[in-house]
């Protein structure tokens, strides 16, 4: 609450970033308690809807739930499923509630959330890929902001390319230490390590960065 980048990017700037970031790193923390984990799926989409930066959260979360699932005993695996599907579609429901009337009725909604999401939320939607945009992560210290495209070669790959191989090493790698520490006592200051480390890394490696992208590292 006191972190001058929150509240610069919170109460100066008007970004939305953070509160997102909460609701999806206590979705994943929530999601290891035995009396409310079944609000888990709920949180996340709350933090998606407020804004689609914890999106890169969504295949750590899955591994999190699939292992707590594996986790729970052979009687108790149908139960477990069925209550988070139950979550999930209840989390639909009241999010289709909250979307539908914010949309375009001349079109039908199948058709408009499909251009929401291609030209909206895609990223090659945004036009040309850089290698950052305003932001000083990896490749401001080689290339110019703003200006250097993201096909731009580097040896044999693009940035853009050697921007998809460090972000799969980097999931690979927290993927390793997950299945291999989380059955430490603390594995939720571990959790909360490994969102650190996903989030800062995505901003560090990823092309088309913008700077206010930094803030989901700053939660854990």
């Amino acid at each position: 609450l006191v972190n001058p980048v929150t509240i610069f990017l919170s109460a100066v700037w008007g970004q939305t970033d953070i509160l997102s970031a909460v609701f999806g790193l206590s979705a994943c923390m929530i999601l290891f308690s035995r009396r409310y984990w079944l609000f888990s799926p709920m949180l996340f989409a709350i933090g998606l809807m407020i804004k689609p930066v914890v999106a890169i959260l969504i295949p750590f979360y899955l591994i999190l739930a699939i292992k707590e699932y594996l986790k729970t005993a052979q009687l108790g695996k149908k139960r477990w499923l069925v209550k988070f599907v139950f979550s999930l579609l209840i989390t639909g429901f009241f999010s289709l509630i909250i979307f539908v009337p914010f949309t375009d009725q001349s079109r039908s909604f199948p058709i408009y959330v499909r251009d929401i999401i291609m030209n909206r939320i895609n990223p090659l939607a945004k036009g040309t890929s850089r290698a950052s945009n305003s932001a000083f992560n990896m490749y401001s210290l080689l290339f110019t902001i703003d200006k250097t495209p993201g096909s731009y070669s580097v040896g044999l790959l693009t940035i853009d390319q050697i921007s998809i191989l460090l972000i799969f090493f980097l999931f690979c790698l927290v993927l390793r230490l997950w299945l291999k520490y989380c059955s430490l006592k603390n594995h939720l200051i571990l959790l909360v390590f490994l969102i650190f480390i996903i989030s800062q890394g995505l901003f560090l490696f990823k092309t088309g960065m913008l700077e206010r992208y930094f803030a989901l590292a700053l939660i854990p």
